[in-house]
């Protein structure tokens, strides 16, 4: 009866609700950096964006450790540790030359940062082409849609490991069984077991 038991715990455990450890800590430095950066208005706050980016890629990295079981999460993982490597490479921020920040606002707009200030609302900083270092990994792909940005090498993977992990979370969701399917196989042990004592 005890290896009856350890089954029926075993086919609870294959078909809870898929465990995302952390996930909390995830929302909430994604949360920090969505609202945070656009609010910080002033192009010359480079330490403040460096602050509040540092701190959660760090809690970023540490919520992310315990999911990678989730092939979705090593791709989050790999997006962010390439953005990582080029922000650090860059002084903390993801370098952006002005010839790829028009691209995704007006001229005139792009024409009134200077080199070494960050544009409103992003995590950018704008540097002359030579000064850039690991330019490939920078952010180089003007996107239109559904807000005008420029991507990264890392951004596409984020992107990429997103849409998997909403495919991942789906597989995992459709394969577990409700509680009336799990109910009749207890019953039935704790009946064999009633009857034995009897």
């Amino acid at each position: 009866m005890i290896f009856a038991f350890e089954e029926e715990k075993a086919k609870r455990r294959e078909y809870q609700w898929p465990e995302i450890r952390r996930g909390w800590f995830i929302i909430l430095a994604l949360l920090v950096q969505l609202v945070a950066i656009p609010a910080i208005s002033n192009p010359d706050a480079l330490v403040l964006k460096k602050a509040i980016l540092g701190a959660t890629t760090v809690l970023l990295v540490w919520s992310l450790l315990p999911n990678l079981r989730w092939w979705s999460f090593r791709i989050l993982g790999i997006g962010l540790l390439l953005n990582t490597i080029v922000m650090v490479a860059n002084g903390g921020l993801m370098p952006a030359t002005f010839d790829e920040l028009q691209h995704v606002l007006p001229a005139e707009n792009a024409r009134q940062y200077g080199l070494g200030q960050t544009p409103v609302g992003s995590k950018n900083i704008l540097l002359a082409e030579e000064d850039v270092n690991l330019k490939f990994l920078s952010d180089l792909t003007p996107v239109m849609w559904p807000v005008p940005k420029v991507y990264s090498v890392g951004d596409f993977f984020l992107f990429t490991g997103f849409l998997i992990f909403i495919f991942e979370l789906f597989i995992r969701v459709s394969r577990m069984k409700r509680p009336r399917e799990l109910e009749a196989p207890v019953a039935h042990v704790a009946t064999g077991m009633t009857k034995q004592e009897g």
